[in-house]
């Protein structure tokens, strides 16, 4: 596979007019290519467990990847959590009323309204797009400005634990405060595993059933991610009953 995208790049022509967003997928997909190859490198080093970890790492970055290619419809979520859960099936039903009405005469708007399925009292409207003023034809998925927009260190540091050379003022500190909040809000709607997978659905790029599948893989190669009891030993101890079968000298593990 890498291989087959290094020789990939040398027949791609470029026209007269070219769009930067193409360079930023591609230097994306570079550097998901070196994780890969760091993976192969850690396999023939036999270090399957590394190797699996950071394949988890990978698993999700292509999962954005399809969204910031192919994922055609967003959305925008209005708050409702003020509203008791009546109020806000009624405001619900009222919305859903006037889109339809709104529909009747315009192509413009949104597609449908619905409930957010992760978050409590959240409407989610949601819209195709975003196409070029210039080309319709054109279109830029809205994942692919989020990526970019999100930082994480916006979202888990304070400054005043860190680089803070002088006591902001009210406004200063409201500004912070705020851009923590969207910070938080574009990683868990846009950006976190679960809202992947709740966007890969809404795009109709993945059905019940991939979705399991994603599950069951991200499980599994989680185990190697983060503290898992015994998932390196059984690991470790299929391999060695796999290398006598075949024939592959024994493997050289590291005790306490």
């Amino acid at each position: 596979m890498i291989r087959a995208y290094v020789e990939w790049f040398y027949q791609v022509q470029f026209g007269e007019v070219h769009n930067t967003v193409y360079y930023d997928v591609l230097d994306f997909v570079n550097f998901r290519i070196e994780t890969a190859d760091s993976c192969l490198y850690l396999v023939e080093k036999k270090k399957i467990a590394d190797s699996l970890g950071l394949s988890r790492s990978l698993l999700e970055n292509y999962l954005l990847l399809i969204l910031m290619c192919r994922g055609r419809k967003y959305f925008q979520l209005e708050n409702l959590e003020s509203k008791s859960p009546e109020e806000f099936e009624r405001y619900m039903k009222d919305q859903q009323a006037a889109l339809e009405e709104h529909r009747k005469t315009s192509s413009t708007g949104a597609l449908y309204i619905a409930k957010q399925p992760r978050a409590k009292r959240h409407l989610m409207y949601v819209f195709e797009g975003l196409t070029s003023e210039d080309d319709e034809a054109f279109f830029i998925p809205l994942h692919f400005f989020r990526f970019q927009e999100f930082h994480p260190e916006t979202m888990r540091l304070k400054d005043t634990d860190y680089f803070e050379y002088y006591e902001p003022g009210p406004e200063v500190r409201k500004i912070q405060k705020d851009q923590r909040g969207s910070a938080a809000d574009l990683y868990r709607f846009y950006l976190s595993y679960d809202s992947l997978l709740l966007c890969l659905e809404l795009n109709d790029l993945a059905d019940e059933g991939a979705i399991a599948r994603i599950e069951a893989h991200y499980t599994f190669l989680g185990k190697f991610l983060h503290p898992t009891h015994n998932a390196a030993r059984l690991l470790h101890d299929s391999f060695q009953e796999l290398s006598e079968l075949i024939g592959l000298p024994p493997r050289r593990v590291l005790t306490a």
